[in-house]
C-alpha cells in the first residue's frame, strides 16, 4: 500500500512539473500589453484663450480666476474642461512650471 501512494505521489509531482514547465502555472513576470488603435479626432475649438507661461505655485484655476479678476463667469468643471480641450487632452494637473499652456478666457 505504501508503494502505491508513494508512486501516485510522484506521479501527481511529476505531472504537475511537467505542466508547470510547459504552460505554466505562475504569473510571468513579463506583462503583455496590447495597444488599442484608436483614431482620435482633431476638432477645431472656438474657446477664447491666453497663452500663460507657468511659474511655482500656479494652477489653472488660479490664473483663470487671475485673468478674470477673482471671479469665474462659470463652473470649475468647465474651465477644466476647456483647458484640456485647448491644451490636447493634457489634465490640468499634469501642467509643468515654465510650460506654456493654453488657458480659456472668457467674456
Amino acid at each position: 500500500m505504501k508503494k502505491i501512494v508513494g508512486f501516485l505521489i510522484f506521479l501527481i509531482i511529476s505531472v504537475s512539473v511537467v505542466y508547470d514547465m510547459k504552460v505554466g502555472s505562475l504569473p510571468s513576470s513579463k506583462t503583455e500589453t496590447t495597444l488599442k488603435n484608436e483614431s482620435i479626432s482633431v476638432t477645431q475649438t472656438t474657446i477664447p484663450y491666453q497663452e500663460v507661461k507657468i511659474k511655482g505655485g500656479d494652477t489653472v484655476l488660479s490664473i483663470t480666476e487671475h485673468l478674470h479678476n477673482q471671479a469665474l463667469p462659470v463652473s470649475i468643471e468647465q474651465v477644466i474642461s476647456d483647458f484640456e480641450k485647448l491644451n490636447n487632452g493634457m489634465a490640468p494637473e499634469d501642467i509643468l512650471i515654465g510650460g506654456s499652456y493654453k488657458i480659456p478666457v472668457y467674456e
